[in-house]
């Protein structure tokens, strides 16, 4: 058996048409995710965050990214 496995973006017209037009086919089984589960989420802010304090450790330096101009 052959296996294909395919990340569908349903949340533009596009993927909803493609996912529409799968669902009725019986070879085909879809399964959803959604980043809200994900326990582990991260704000932008907190992810520069993170990566100018590991930046930062690593050369010892104080530099600040500028993120936000």
């Amino acid at each position: 058996m052959n296996k294909v496995i395919a990340e569908i973006d349903a949340s533009c017209q596009t993927g909803r048409k493609l996912v529409g037009e799968l669902e009725p086919k019986k070879c085909v089984k879809l399964e959803s995710s959604s980043v809200d589960n994900v326990e582990n989420s991260f704000t932008h802010e907190e992810v520069w965050n993170r990566l100018e304090k590991r930046f930062n450790d690593h050369y010892g330096t104080d530099y600040k990214f500028r993120i936000n101009e």
